[in-house]
């Protein structure tokens, strides 16, 4: 039976009903599906050479709403991605610009171009149309593959990336070592990362000419089918008797330094890493379980070869992953690489702030 009474509550007459506790139905929470963020990528290079183009851009912008565009940066080896919720499908342009900004103006050389090799007419990413011609790409694509010549557009495929640097890790007794995170990290705060295989080997490709980077080699820390994935934050320092990370070539990593994890090319260089300036095939680096006070540390062999200095050659049999792992990768110096200009403190892709959302991994595209 449901009957009526008055409350009083500060001098304030209330009449309501009174319903048996039995009867009562606690509120529902309305759940709204939420779309899952869609990872585009692909690779920028010379035309003629097949290097990654320094100081080069990415606009993305959904067919169905052309006055929508984003931008994001192609790293150290050529490699560009995106996340959104939009489902697509994209037009994209590729450019450069004078610092790497990809919100300042667009240069001439090389000649800017819609996908695939259409012209782009503008100086200004903002209010970028694309033409008739322009080939949309459909969101999720993974082998996108775009380049740009230095006088004209593009009128044939693009030419193939070059080995740039490679080689094998391994342990005592040459025993290869799989799943080693590989990172390149270039001195302007660059990121780019290759895992090894079966056999120990990896690579890197399309580095841009008078490339300088360190190289870290960090046994597996991530889970199984995900091996440089630490989650948030770096991944704890191995504990002792554990493979332990190094420098090329043969230089302790000490993940448990602040110092590391604020500038790590400056730690790198400062405790006896070596830097890279040229193409170089048949880099070989030992990890073992040698605490870090031991200096100099181990080989995994007496008789290991001296690394060899020679021309890039090959193919990749460790191609360098996209930036959804490089994200992740970043994670694990603490977002803390110094800036590049204006790249961000992570040294991942640079966001447009005006349009974009705070969050790195994830950008959900806005009206301007």
């Amino acid at each position: 039976m449901v009957v009526s009474i008055v409350l009083v509550t500060a001098g304030t007459w209330m009449f309501g009903p009174v319903t048996p506790a039995s009867a009562i139905v606690p509120p529902q929470s309305i759940v709204h599906a939420q779309p899952s963020p869609t990872r585009t990528s692909g690779v920028l290079r010379d035309s003629v050479t097949g290097e990654a183009i320094p100081n080069s851009c990415v606009v993305f912008s959904p067919v169905s709403s052309p006055g929508m565009t984003n931008y994001t940066e192609v790293d150290l080896a050529g490699y560009w991605s995106f996340e959104t919720d939009e489902v697509g499908p994209f037009n994209l342009a590729f450019y450069t610009t004078a610092n790497g900004d990809c919100s300042q103006p667009i240069l001439p050389s090389p000649v800017p171009s819609w996908y695939i090799n259409q012209p782009l007419d503008g100086t200004d990413e903002h209010v970028i149309v694309p033409p008739n011609g322009a080939t949309a790409v459909p969101a999720g694509s993974s082998d996108v593959v775009a380049c740009l010549g230095v006088d004209a557009l593009p009128t044939s495929p693009c030419a193939p990336s070059t080995v740039a640097l490679s080689g094998t890790v391994v342990t005592v007794g040459n025993t290869p070592l799989s799943d080693v995170c590989v990172i390149a990290i270039g001195a302007g705060g660059d990121i780019v990362l290759a895992i090894s295989d079966a056999s120990g080997r990896w690579s890197f490709s399309g580095f841009p000419p008078n490339f300088s980077v360190v190289l870290g080699l960090l046994p597996r820390f991530g889970p199984a089918g995900d091996p440089c994935n630490s989650g948030n934050g770096p991944p704890p320092p191995p504990a002792a008797g554990k493979l332990q990370p190094v420098f090329y070539n043969n230089i302790w990593l000490n993940l448990a330094d602040p110092d590391l994890l604020d500038d790590p090319v400056s730690w790198a260089l400062a405790h006896g890493a070596t830097l890279i300036t040229q193409p170089r095939t048949g880099l070989r680096v030992c990890l073992t379980a040698a605490a870090g006070t031991v200096v100099p540390r181990p080989t995994c062999a007496a008789s290991a070869p001296i690394d060899p200095v020679l021309p890039a050659t090959g193919t990749d049999v460790a191609p360098l992953l996209a930036s959804g792992v490089l994200l992740t990768l970043l994670g694990v110096l603490a977002l803390a690489i110094r800036p590049r200009r204006v790249r961000d403190s992570s040294g991942a892709v640079r966001s447009n702030t005006h349009r974009a959302s705070t969050d790195r991994g994830h950008r959900r595209l806005r009206d301007r």
